[in-house]
């Protein structure tokens, strides 16, 4: 018997001898990998009803044979302030398929009114009781080693360097990585005739691969399906497709990854992997061409799709799709891997054009060019992934939250808050509901939730703008008004207790009787981050345990700032809208609040001493000096906008502006019950607003002795992914001219510029403006469930219809709008198939459409579309008249 520690990748159970055997996966200190074996832990739930005795007996005499035991507990109510725990049964059953056979059954009970903690998934029932958590390290009391001890049908198939049984296992404090071993592959199936491979005619012919540590001397491979002499290094050829995909499974198994990676390999390559097996298996009447690569080979790779979000599970190991991990991470126009290169890793993916694949795959001499493409592929996944540590925040999460690694990943923050929250409730031995289902869930979507506050901006251009910052604002006012479930007062209960009452009416005992839960865990999670960013600060941090850190950072900020969304979540186990609506009723009191106490109470503010010089503010008109005038332009949820006008009319410096949004932000706060803060996050020269949520500024932020400019853009055209490349550059520019220079005269001229480029574009010469004006859309669901024609769609049928599956649900789909009579969406085209058949754009659709809606709003705000219409007809004297046009563009 001794120890062992490891970190916890995966968590399930099998079934044995009725009685469930959890199994953990994880890699040790050493680097081998674990399978450590629990027995003994029993699924459970509770029941809560009016008579004890009677209940027990008849959950016995009706259910026995799930029941292994039932004992008496006491627990609190899940919502509520409560002095007093309830009565209630912890019901044990054999297997936890069995709790989910008596939940349905129970309802039909008279003396039960409640059934809490029934659909916890068993292996996050035994994390909770064991403290443990995702991506955590474990640390194991061994009863036995090399599978001793463990029956032989258990041990078939696990391939694990260690194999332990556990008889104690706890927690074990330490934060940095065990030595993980990452794969990253891509299949190349055959395009026959040049239509999209299906799994049922399309062979797979290439699988690369890429390793991190390298396998066996090599950092990648590639795996081919025909015979080619002369192949070269890193290549190993094979004569038909089954030897292939054999030796691809054996090489997964052998090298022992703990994270399976791929460039939408959950919406393809898994999928057409599983099958084409099916396929070869039905073929070849050979029931043992399976897709195990998992750490248990009994058991092959499954797959599963939620709505557009697939999700992959392989025994013991995480599978992370690129794809995801960026859409989620970055706002890009387009997400195939070619853009996603060369936007993020300034490099170039391999090109070779589909309709020639099949040519390639049979021509000995060009063959080695698919290679290289498939071997780059691969090699770009791992560079994606671990170069810009894609994985690190989600790990991070993990461990901060109790949650699996691939759940953290697959899933939405529901289960990382549900997974905190019930751990919490755990300790102050308050039980939760389960999930809703069916008609609950309509009933809560249909309640709409009174949401924040946005105050009228005061459109225009403005100069000298203070952008002050609620920290963390809906997380504070939960702690600060001790707004949680266990808080919670009926009207009967607030009039004998000390309690806070909330704008929208709810109330809530006061923290001076009990702190509430959540409010605790948000606290620890507020001092959590704080600490995490001193420890960034120390000059000494080495690199990666400064990333490590960062990444913890900002999974808190996540964890932080998803408590406020699960308040109202139709999902939720504890869903209790009222408290949504307090929240969101302070805010919007803080809101107006902040603009009174800006224009009324403070109103104006007095800097002495040279402008130019680091000076002191304060709200003493006898102190002399310059005398400021303070007014709100807007407000939006957290954020409000103060723009400071100089009596003299001079200029402003950024340090005088400085010191009075920090004077501001300071008789705010004070004001404000801890931890509530309001700080000056920007200054902002000049600030465009042009409606609610809508606005540009040229912002000023202080780093260490100077201050870095910026542009920040909301709500416009340069930031939603439904206009154009073009539109964003072109109003982009715009706002540089106008924000930086105050060039309005010159933002015309450059739109005049790219409308006379627009009108003389040829498809093939001018490429890098042909991109610019390729749009996307997501494909979320089968064409048919589209109420209305959309443009992508009439890509997706056409390209089906000259026998091309180039898209799946869940992908952006390209296109562009071309010349030509009829709808504009019947006009939509696919860009590969404009260029070459030479096909002519649409651009009065671009010009009229994409790029001057956008440019006309903001400079219609100096001055007045019909004196825009002027400038811009006379900006170049040579112009193209056209009496039967009366759009903008006719001018230019």
């Amino acid at each position: 018997m001794g120890q062992m520690r490891f970190q916890l990748l995966d968590i399930d159970y099998v079934p044995f001898h009725n009685e469930p055997v959890l199994r953990l996966f994880g890699r040790g200190e050493d680097g081998k990998s674990v399978c450590c074996f629990v027995f003994g832990f029993e699924p459970y739930f509770y029941v809560g009803c009016s008579d004890i005795e009677r209940t027990r007996s008849e959950l016995l005499e009706r259910f026995g044979g799930y029941i292994r035991r039932i004992e008496d507990v006491e627990r609190y109510e899940p919502v509520g302030y409560q002095t007093k725990k309830q009565k209630m049964l912890k019901v044990y059953t054999h297997l936890p398929s069995d709790v989910a056979k008596l939940r349905e059954e129970l309802t039909t009970i008279p003396s039960i009114h409640g059934i809490y903690e029934s659909d916890i998934l068993f292996r996050y029932r035994f994390m909770l009781d064991a403290g443990l958590g995702g991506m955590e390290w474990v640390e194991v009391v061994e009863v036995e080693e090399g599978g001793e001890g463990v029956p032989d049908e258990l041990l078939e198939g696990i391939q694990c360097d260690r194999v332990v049984v556990a008889s104690a296992i706890r927690r074990y404090e330490q934060h940095m990585d065990a030595p993980l071993r990452y794969l990253a592959f891509d299949i190349e199936c055959l395009p026959i005739g040049g239509k999209m491979p299906q799994p049922n005619e399309a062979p797979i012919i290439m699988v690369s691969l890429a390793f991190e540590p390298a396998h066996e001397g090599y950092d990648s491979l590639v795996l081919v399906a025909r015979p080619l002499e002369n192949a070269g290094n890193g290549v190993l050829v094979f004569d038909n497709e089954e030897q292939m995909l054999r030796e691809f499974v054996s090489i997964v198994v052998d090298y022992d990854p703990d994270v399976i990676m791929g460039y939408n390999s959950n919406g393809f390559d898994f999928p057409y992997l599983l099958d084409r097996l099916r396929h070869l298996r039905k073929k070849k009447g050979n029931e043992q061409l399976l897709l195990t690569l998992g750490r248990d080979r009994s058991k092959e790779v499954s797959y599963r799709r939620f709505g557009y979000m697939p999700s992959v599970n392989v025994v013991g190991r995480i599978v992370a799709d690129g794809l995801s991990l960026v859409r989620r991470d970055f706002s890009l126009k387009q997400y195939t891997l070619s853009n996603v290169a060369h936007e993020l890793l300034d490099t170039e993916k391999l090109e070779l054009p589909f309709s020639e694949m099949e040519s390639v795959w049979q021509d000995d001499a060009r063959l080695p060019e698919l290679i290289a493409y498939s071997r780059r592929d691969a090699e770009l996944v791992m560079r994606l992934v671990l170069g810009l540590h894609l994985l690190d925040r989600y790990f991070a999460i993990a461990r901060l939250s109790g949650t699996l690694a691939q759940d953290v990943l697959d899933r939405g923050q529901t289960v990382m808050v549900e997974n905190l929250l019930i751990r919490a409730f755990l300790e102050h031995e308050r039980v939760v509901y389960p999930k809703p289902r069916g008609g609950d869930v309509d009933e809560r979507l249909e309640k709409e939730l009174q949401g924040a506050e946005v105050l009228d901006p005061v459109k225009g251009l403005h100069e000298n703008v203070l952008v002050l910052d609620y920290r963390s604002l809906y997380p504070t006012i939960i702690m600060a008004y001790n707004i949680c479930y266990s808080t919670l007062l009926t009207e009967q209960q607030a009039e004998q207790l000390e309690h806070i009452t909330t704008p929208n009416g709810a109330k809530f005992v006061s923290p001076s009787v009990f702190r509430g839960i959540v409010p605790k865990i948000l606290e620890h999670i507020l001092e959590e981050r704080m600490r995490t960013r001193r420890q960034m600060e120390g000059t000494q941090t080495p690199p990666e345990q400064y990333r490590a850190l960062d990444a913890r950072q900002k999974a808190l900020k996540v964890l932080l700032n998803s408590f406020y969304g699960y308040y109202g979540h139709a999902m939720a186990r504890l869903y209790v809208p009222e408290m949504a609506a307090a929240i969101t009723s302070y805010g919007r009191e803080n809101i107006l609040n902040t603009r009174r106490i800006v224009e009324e109470e403070i109103a104006r503010v007095w800097a002495d001493g040279d402008v130019d010089v680091d000076v002191d503010v304060s709200l003493d008109e006898a102190s002399g000096g310059r005398k400021f005038e303070l007014k709100v332009v807007y407000g939006d949820t957290d954020s409000v906008f103060v723009k400071v006008i100089p009596e003299d009319g001079g200029d402003v410096s950024l340090e005088v502006l400085e010191r009075i949004g920090r004077t501001i932000a300071n008789i705010v706060s004070e004001r404000l019950p801890d931890p509530m803060e309001l700080r000056l996050d920007a200054i902002a020269k000049r600030a465009l607003f042009i409606a609610k949520k809508r606005y540009a500024l040229w912002v000023f932020r202080r780093r260490g002795e100077e201050f870095e400019d910026s542009i920040v853009v909301r709500g416009m055209e340069t930031v939603r992914r439904d206009w154009c490349e073009l539109t964003s550059k072109v109003v982009n520019h715009v706002l540089e001219l106008v924000l930086k220079e105050g060039d309005v005269r010159g933002a015309v001229q450059l739109v005049r510029k790219v409308v006379q480029q627009l009108k003389n574009i040829d498809p093939v010469h001018d490429e890098h403006l042909f991109e610019d004006l390729i749009l996307t859309r997501r494909y979320t669901k089968h064409p048919d469930k589209y109420q209305n024609r959309q443009p992508h769609i009439t890509v997706v049928e056409k390209l089906r219809s000259r026998g091309l599956e180039k898209y799946s649900i869940g992908d952006r789909v390209p296109f562009v709008i071309t010349a030509g009579s009829g709808l504009m969406v019947d006009r939509a085209e696919d860009p590969e198939y404009v260029r070459e058949h030479h096909i002519p754009l649409d651009t009065e659709y671009y010009i009229n459409k994409q790029i001057l809606p956008p440019v006309m709003r903001i400079l219609e705000l100096f001055v007045g579309k019909g004196a825009l219409t002027g400038m811009l007809s006379s900006v170049q004297h040579e112009m193209r008249s056209d009496a039967r046009q009366s759009t903008l563009s006719d001018f230019m």
